[in-house]
């Protein structure tokens, strides 16, 4: 097991309506607030954006389905605290910390490829490191009115030029990064394009900067890369990767 991410559930879900709650927004301190602020002016470029994002309160596993309960946060809460977690906690909490709640696919190609990026210098988070793909839950104008799955179709598309349908979707697993303790929901989802289809949908992808690279590994070959290649992978990266890996032998058992 990588100290990278620790793995909060490990199985198939479904999200519905009713498996999410949503809560009012986390108030924090003013001074927080403040230095939140002054750090985002510090650090933002042009060409990001300080979007309305979903951060997790609380999940649950009950009866073989599992239960999120979310509140609206921003990316630039994110950014924060993933640069200062450690004074976070000390100072007010770890309850404080963004928890903004990523999303993740792995994708499978008709061919039976994963493809996966290089992330740019122009990204907010990890820039340089290998990389599933997905972001954040953008959040409607009334949060009851965003829909997970269609959230992580989205994210698909604007990176790849891929469209899926929620149906496609399946959840394996929920995990946490050590260093950020940010908590990420991992899918897996296969297209009917093959590799060599995706490389050319790509090139009209509209977040098409996000990534310097897109290559891509056989189904066989996701253990050995992860081995090979912890370093470079960013910790949602390895745990999205691990934990299809464990799906992919629990499916194989199931059609014994």
């Amino acid at each position: 097991m990588s100290s990278a991410f620790e793995i909060l559930f490990d199985g198939e879900f479904f999200l519905g309506p009713e498996h999410v709650e949503w809560r009012n927004s986390l108030t924090r301190p003013p001074a927080m607030q403040t230095e939140i602020q002054a750090f985002w002016q510090s650090f933002a470029q042009p060409h990001h954006f300080n979007g309305r994002i979903a951060r997790l309160d609380s999940w649950a596993h009950i009866r073989g389905e599992l239960f999120l309960t979310l509140s609206p946060s921003d990316y630039q809460t994110l950014i924060y605290s993933n640069q200062f977690v450690e004074s976070i906690c000390q100072r007010w909490g770890e309850a404080y910390l963004s928890k903004a709640l990523g999303i993740s696919c792995v994708l499978v190609s008709a061919d039976h490829r994963v493809p996966l990026m290089v992330r740019s210098a122009a990204v907010g988070e990890y820039p340089g490191a290998t990389d599933v793909f997905g972001g954040h839950i953008d959040l409607a104008p009334d949060p009851h009115e965003t829909d997970i799955c269609t959230c992580m179709a989205a994210e698909i598309r604007q990176e790849l030029n891929v469209d899926l349908a929620c149906a496609d979707l399946i959840g394996i697993g929920l995990i946490s990064t050590v260093e950020t303790r940010k908590p990420e929901l991992i899918f897996t989802a296969r297209t009917h394009l093959q590799q060599s289809e995706i490389v050319q949908h790509a090139k009209e992808a509209c977040d098409r900067d996000e990534y310097s690279r897109l290559f891509f590994l056989a189904g066989e070959e996701v253990d050995p890369y992860i081995m090979e290649n912890q370093g470079r992978l960013t910790p949602s990266a390895l745990g999205a990767l691990t934990l299809f890996g464990r799906w992919q032998q629990k499916s194989f058992l199931r059609k014994q």
